[in-house]
């Protein structure tokens, strides 16, 4: 349904992503020996609301619009101390749909911070919250390119985990945020984000 693979070459080869890039080189290669490791992708949508956005919009006005793709991400457990574990997760979004324009709804963001889960007693759930920081970029859903590139953006993200085989989760979570932005398109105005998903993860 979206050319996911086109699109994280798009977003990856920015030059403002390169420390971010790094940054889950670093992530990897520094798993220590006790850590537990996952991997998920996710269907997700976010509604971005903020000052110019969606496409009919009138200039200086605030609206909102709603896009949707994926997300993929990685993470860490690297602290176990009872039912609670600690670790490192890292993520990119993909995420577009149509609108009035040709040029649709286009969200892009990329995330790395700390996670805390907790294993319930009797259950194969486990609830988490996570806070991450990194950077954004938007279309506003009105713009043929995405403005405000490589703007600062954090989230913080809350979920559960339900294993239905040995190595293998379904998750459902939600997550809110900003990009805060530098567009000379929206001036000083932050993107305010509400994000949705749901999908698989697997752990190692």
């Amino acid at each position: 349904m979206f050319n996911v693979f086109s699109k994280i070459g798009k977003f990856t080869g920015k030059g403002h992503w390169k420390t971010m890039i790094a940054a889950v080189c670093f992530f990897v290669l520094a798993l220590p020996a006790t850590a537990q490791l996952g991997v998920y992708a996710l269907g997700s949508g976010t509604h971005v609301s903020g000052t110019n956005i969606g496409a009919t919009t009138p200039a200086g006005s605030s609206g909102s619009f709603t896009a949707y793709g994926a997300t993929f991400g990685i993470y860490d457990m690297w602290f176990h101390g009872g039912p609670l574990s600690l670790g490192s997760d890292f993520r990119l979004t993909f995420q577009s749909s149509g609108n009035s324009t040709s040029y649709g709804n286009n969200l892009r963001d990329g995330f790395v911070g700390l996670r805390a889960a907790f294993k319930a007693p009797g259950a194969p759930l486990r609830p988490y919250v996570q806070a991450g920081f990194g950077a954004g970029t938007t279309n506003y859903g009105r713009y043929s390119s995405d403005s405000g590139s490589g703007a600062f953006a954090y989230q913080l993200q809350a979920g559960v985990d339900y294993a239905v085989a040995r190595h293998l989760d379904l998750r459902a979570e939600y997550g809110a945020g900003q990009i805060v932005s530098s567009s000379s398109q929206l001036g000083s105005a932050n993107l305010h984000l509400q994000q949705f998903g749901a999908g698989v993860v697997a752990r190692f």
